[in-house]
């Protein structure tokens, strides 16, 4: 029996024809390993990204919570995009169906909705300070308007939960580039 081919097992426990005698794996075989993993970990960051949205803005309606919790959650889509473009390169463009889209779409429209509240709110301000002893909202350098104590603090809390609601969108588009479960690839 020598020369004969024998079949080895892989990491999925599916037997594969060596591409190569030594009975180490090949090339061809490593890279798709490191796709597949590179696939997975980019699904896993979306998850947790969109997990850590959803406390964050959560949080915004229970407490202050400071603008620096979009740190981590951006971080995470960053990572995510990274994955995905190593496992598929080419840029896609297509308007999906699927559950995951539909989410999406539907975060986007709340994201814009959450800006439109958090405009309308402030009167258009980019900025709260305390001038003279009292809270005024401004746009760059001009002031808009004299604003009460609660207002003052709630405005990074509004900034927060448009930012959170932002990157969650992002990270669900992004989820759409990797192998998703069955459930989640067919429409309603």
């Amino acid at each position: 029996m020598a020369g004969q081919r024998t079949l080895l097992p892989d990491f999925n426990n599916r037997h594969v024809w060596p591409y190569n005698t030594s009975h180490r794996a090949s090339a061809a075989t490593v890279d798709m390993d490191i796709r597949s993993g590179l696939d997975k970990l980019g699904l896993v960051l979306c998850v947790a990204a969109v997990a850590t949205c959803l406390a964050v803005h959560v949080g915004s309606f229970l407490t202050i919570v400071s603008l620096i919790w979009i740190v981590p959650p951006f971080l995470l889509v960053a990572g995510a995009v990274l994955c995905s473009r190593v496992v598929d390169p080419r840029p896609r463009f297509s308007m999906g169906s699927d559950k995951v889209a539909i989410i999406g779409w539907i975060l986007l429209a709340y994201a814009i909705c959450c800006f439109v509240y958090d405009y309308k709110t402030t009167g258009g301000a980019t900025s709260v300070a305390i001038l003279d002893g009292q809270y005024v909202s401004k746009y760059k350098d001009q002031v808009i308007r004299v604003i009460s104590l609660n207002e003052y603090r709630m405005f990074p809390n509004l900034w927060t939960r448009v930012m959170s609601a932002w990157v969650a969108m992002m990270a669900v588009f992004c989820a759409r580039s990797f192998t998703l479960p069955s459930y989640l690839r067919r429409g309603f």
